[in-house]
Parts: structure tokens; sequence; C-alpha cells
């Protein structure tokens, strides 16, 4: 009778991975023989290899949005800016530390915040309108009017004014043909593009429900189409369908 043959050992692993992963690794004490430390080391390769898709999982899960879209911008909900921000065109811009130069009854350095003024949290979009571009040919100068133009070509269409933030500003007229307080100087909108907002001001549809506010939302936008009944038809006139929405 033929004794029984012995257990073929597995051949020590030439895996290139696992001699990489393992390389700088010492054997534990024990393992003498070159099977068991080959067999040592195929297991910390298998758990280095389970280890390394585990953090490739995790980094699609947790960290692949935050690497493509960075940190979202900051957002404040319309009637919340406080006093010392004022909005331009829909976004919140820190105005505590703003200095104003010296301009008509402005004195240089002086804060609109604070000072004259006290625009701290309000809408001061009007005091830089943006003319002449979508609206060139529908809102047109009247006979005689007092806004400087250039045939079609308007300083302004609104009245130059503040208003509040909360929506509870009355129509003003003040000062309307004279431009008091509109920007319209190359210089005042080279400084007021320089300066940085702090986000976008977004309103909920909570808001939108408020019928005092006469909200509505187009493209993604929130308009105000009461603000229309300021474009004064002794200045300036308007087609029909700019007329309708008023």
């Amino acid at each position: 009778m033929r004794p029984p043959l012995p257990l073929a050992l597995a051949p020590p692993s030439s895996s290139r991975e696992v001699r990489a992963l393992t390389l700088s690794l010492p054997h534990p004490p024990g393992f003498k023989t070159k099977d068991r430390q080959s067999a040592w080391r195929e297991k910390i390769g298998l758990l280095s290899i389970i280890a390394l898709a585990m953090a490739f999982v995790g980094f699609l899960t947790f960290g692949f949005t935050q690497t493509v879209c960075g940190t979202p911008a900051l957002r404040y909900r319309a009637g919340d800016i406080d006093t010392g921000s004022m909005i331009f065109h829909g976004f919140n811009y820190d105005m505590d530390g703003f200095r104003h130069p010296a301009a008509a009854g402005i004195s240089e350095g002086s804060n609109p915040l604070y000072d004259i003024f006290n625009a701290g949290g309000k809408d001061g979009s009007f005091l830089f309108q943006k003319v002449n571009q979508k609206c060139l040919g529908i809102i047109t100068p009247a006979a005689r009017t007092g806004i400087t133009h250039n045939g079609d070509e308007m300083g302004w269409y609104f009245p130059c004014n503040l208003y509040d933030q909360h929506g509870t500003s009355v129509r003003n007229l003040t000062d309307y043909a004279e431009g008091t307080m509109c920007h319209t100087q190359a210089d005042a909108r080279v400084q007021f593009s320089q300066l940085k907002s702090l986000g976008q001001v977004y309103f909920e549809w909570d808001d939108l429900k408020n019928s005092s506010r006469n909200l509505a939302v187009y493209d993604g936008c929130v308009s105000s189409p009461p603000s229309l009944s300021t474009l004064c038809s002794t200045l300036c006139t308007t087609q029909e369908r700019v007329r309708a929405c008023s």
C-alpha cells in the first residue's frame, strides 16, 4: 500500500500588486517559512485592495460633488437683509465700510447707509439702472422730457430712488426728471462694478403668495410688475405690451 501523498502547498505569490503593497511591511514574528510569509502578504494585499475600493466608493458618495461643484454660493432671503447691507440687482452687498466719493449734496467719505439717505437694508437697484438694452425702442423718451437722452437712448427709465426690501415703499417720483441720484457717469459705474456681492437674494413661494407684494416669476427671476407704474407718461412712453403689465 502506497503512503498518501502530502498536500501540495500553494506556490508563493508572484503578484506584482501584492508585492508593491506589502513591500515595506515586515512579516510578523514566527512566519519563518516562505509559504507562510507569502500567504500573509496575500491577505494584507487583499485587505489593502478592499480598503482602496472602499475609499473610492466613499469619495464618489461624499467627495465627488464637493470637488466638482465646490462650495455653494451664499444666498439671502428677501426681507432679511440687515442694515449693514444694500440690495442691487438681486444681490446683497456689504456696504458697512463703504465710503462715498464727494458728490452733489454728499460729503466725501460719508456712508449712505447711515448718512443722509438711511439706505441700510434697502434696494438701490434703480440708482444703477441698466438701460438701452432689451428695452431700447420699447421705453422711449416723451416729448419735452427732462430725462437725459440721445434719440431713443435714455439716461434712466425709473425714478432713481431707494425702495424698502419689504415692498412697503409707495410710488416715489422725487427728482424723476432731474435724476439726482442716478449714477450715469462712467466713473460711478466703474466703482460700482468693483463692489463684490455677498450672495444672491432669493424669495420663497410663500413670499410670492403675499398679495400685498404683487410679485411675479418669469424665467427663474422674481419681478414686481407694479413698479412699471412709476414710468411717468410725461417723461417717457411705453408700448402697449409694457403698459399692460403695470
